[in-house]
């Protein structure tokens, strides 16, 4: 693998890619004290679209309008929700709304509908990018805050940005609320590095291993959720120190599976788990919206 693989975006390919409704030099220096979104749409929600079915009626949005869905367009971050916006569009608004968020980066494909998402963002008088998403998940969260780096750094030193947190979001969690958000940023205000959302685990957890099965105890066990906010240096120094270790151990990719999991390998004790709720459930399958 080349270091390419993890390259938001080529220099050539950037204006026609980066799409943002307010130039970068517009952002303004007293908002240096700032919560970033990082909303991450890159897959192609291949299980969702094998589970797609012609008698849902499925919508998917297409620029500014919609159309039906078919097995090749239905992206799940396309998909319009009962709620009239797509997967993205709904996840990003739940920041949108939110007064403490300054301005959102989304980590997306070029097959991913943006048009109708800006529009919505200028609506919230809010900063929004574009980013390239990378090959796998882990890699579009270090395709975008390596966006946030290198562009946010022609305007605030690396002390200011320091105090800038950052949420990790995917948007297959549209339904995220107003109290997830603001407890995960309270959260770094309060001295941790990092915020996880947890719901705690109600089935009983089984573990298999050298043929042996046994049963842990269910209440050291939680379901991680998003969005998992961090300090911005701590987390992308995390992420930076991770990449060194894959490009000398690729099996080193399977050990972290979320953005916590990689900051988890260098300081685990300054995460706190804040409360998840069951409505911030992960889109995966068709059944998932329809019920």
């Amino acid at each position: 693998m080349s270091r390419s693989d993890f390259i938001l975006i080529n220099e050539q390919g950037k204006e026609n890619f980066l799409k943002t409704s307010i130039k970068g030099d517009e952002i303004k220096s007293e908002l240096w004290k700032m919560s970033i979104a990082l909303i991450l749409c890159g897959g192609q929600g291949g299980r969702f679209a094998q589970g797609y079915a012609e008698d849902h009626n499925l919508q998917v949005r297409t620029k500014l309008t919609t159309a039906p869905a078919t097995k090749q367009s239905c992206l799940k971050q396309n998909v319009i929700l009962p709620e009239g916006f797509s997967v993205l569009e709904q996840a990003c608004i739940a920041f949108l709304q939110n007064k403490q968020i300054e301005c959102l980066v989304v980590v997306c494909g070029t097959q991913t509908e943006v048009q109708n998402l800006q529009i919505i963002a200028q609506n919230y008088k809010k900063l929004i990018f574009f980013v390239e998403n990378g090959r796998e998940r882990l890699f579009s969260s270090l395709n975008g805050l390596s966006f946030i780096a290198k562009h946010f750094s022609q305007h605030f030193t690396k002390n200011n940005l320091d105090e800038v947190s950052v949420l990790i979001h995917d948007a297959a969690r549209p339904f995220v609320s107003q109290n997830i958000i603001n407890n995960c940023i309270a959260a770094l205000q309060n001295g941790y590095l990092g915020a996880v959302p947890c719901t705690k685990v109600s089935d009983t957890i089984k573990k298999f291993e050298n043929n042996t099965l046994s049963t842990p105890p269910r209440n050291l066990f939680y379901a991680a959720q998003t969005p998992q906010c961090f300090n911005f240096n701590f987390i992308y120094t995390c992420y930076q120190n991770y990449y060194q270790q894959y490009l000398q151990d690729p099996n080193n990719e399977q050990i972290a599976t979320d953005d916590s999991s990689v900051a988890e390998l260098f300081s685990p004790c300054s995460i706190k788990i804040t409360q998840g709720e069951s409505s911030n459930k992960k889109i995966t399958t068709i059944s998932d919206i329809f019920g």
